[in-house]
């Protein structure tokens, strides 16, 4: 090999790349907690989880999300302004099932829900927190009682 040609360990670049990632993307087969296990997630500013295996989302730091999306097997999410302080959109499209939601998240801008069946008491408790929610969109949003929205 000539001097002034470094090698390069594709394989290590690759692995540093995704356990530094900005933006994560998580499809089917992948063990959720377990790729999220490997990566350092105070970096991570967009997580979007597409997958037919339970997933559950519960006390994970995540200082930098802004953005969520999850669709698919969806048991659980706990989020909050200590775990997620910057998190201003969260999607839940096409979930399965009964979705245990514990969301207060203050800076919350947008709210997408498509296919959501969950508790309404949960559902009012993230909108009440939710103090700057300009957006909310849904169809076909299961949930029991009325819907109150923080006032602004």
């Amino acid at each position: 090999m000539r001097p002034d040609i470094m090698s390069v360990d594709w394989e290590a670049k690759k692995a540093a790349d995704i356990a530094s990632a900005k933006r994560v993307d998580i499809e089917d087969g992948e063990n959720v907690f377990e790729r999220l296990g490997k990566m350092d997630t105070s970096k991570v500013e967009d997580l979007n989880i597409d997958t037919q295996t339970d997933y559950y989302l519960n006390g994970l730091h995540m200082p930098n999300l802004k953005s969520i999306t999850m669709r698919g097997c969806v048991k659980r999410v706990q989020l909050n302004d200590k775990l997620t302080p910057k998190l201003t959109y969260i999607n839940f499209g096409e979930t399965r099932g009964l979705v245990d939601i514990d969301i207060e998240c203050s800076h919350l801008t947008s709210a997408h829900f498509e296919f959501l069946e969950c508790d309404g008491r949960r559902l009012n408790k993230m909108f009440q927190v939710a103090t700057k929610l300009d957006s909310v969109k849904a169809y076909k949003l299961w949930f029991q009682g009325p819907l109150h929205f923080a006032s602004p």
